[in-house]
């Protein structure tokens, strides 16, 4: 694959740790994200080049350095990133965060038919609504921004989930675990929503 781009070096000696480390290197896993509001007005060329260069690039050398590491290996593997179900469907106020996800569904679906012949799968699994420090963080600057209260901010991401409640993170890592496991090996170029029934295909 060539060397290495300067800005993708810290991915590529990641792996390389690994397998010095732990003997081996078979999966990655590229879950870096920000999911910063980005209300159409106010968006500017530094906060596109920011979450761009996290939630994205971050994915394009996550897949550079495992591609490279697994063929010197010389055996197949697995790359799974996230996406979201911001990116199968448009979310409101996000739209930076969506255009990111919408970004690394596209460039895995290329990945996986790039890699194919060197026995490597290329997935995302796509969470809806995490309970976790950034989606609180995200509901409650939501609300803020709007003069509603707390409740408000979060009814505005999760109305509409058929299971009727947010998702634990154990639940994402299950999916998680299934793509790096040997029951996905027949799956390729997807991206698995795990959202309570958000976004139905």
């Amino acid at each position: 694959m060539g060397r290495s781009p300067p800005t993708g070096i810290a991915f590529f000696a990641a792996v390389d740790a690994t397998v010095t480390e732990l003997g081996g290197f078979n999966v990655i896993v590229n879950n870096a994200g920000i999911a910063p509001q980005s209300p159409i007005d106010e968006i500017t060329p530094e906060s596109i080049a920011k979450i761009f260069a996290i939630n994205f690039n971050g994915v394009v050398w996550g897949v550079q350095a495992a591609a490279r590491k697994l063929r010197e290996l010389g055996h197949g593997g697995k790359i799974i990133s996230a996406a979201s179900q911001a990116g199968h469907v448009g979310n409101p106020g996000i739209g930076l965060y969506t255009a990111t996800k919408f970004a690394v569904r596209g460039f895995t679906q290329t990945a996986a038919r790039d890699l194919a012949k060197d026995g490597i799968t290329v997935n995302t699994y796509a969470p809806g609504i995490v309970r976790t420090p950034l989606m609180e963080d995200l509901a409650k600057k939501t609300a803020e921004s709007a003069g509603k209260p707390e409740e408000w901010g979060w009814a505005q991401f999760t109305d509409g989930i058929t299971l009727g409640r947010l998702s634990e993170p154990s639940e994402v890592a299950g999916v998680v675990s299934f793509l790096a496991g040997a029951d996905s090996n027949y799956i390729t170029g997807q991206s698995i929503l795990v959202d309570g029934g958000m976004v139905f295909n």
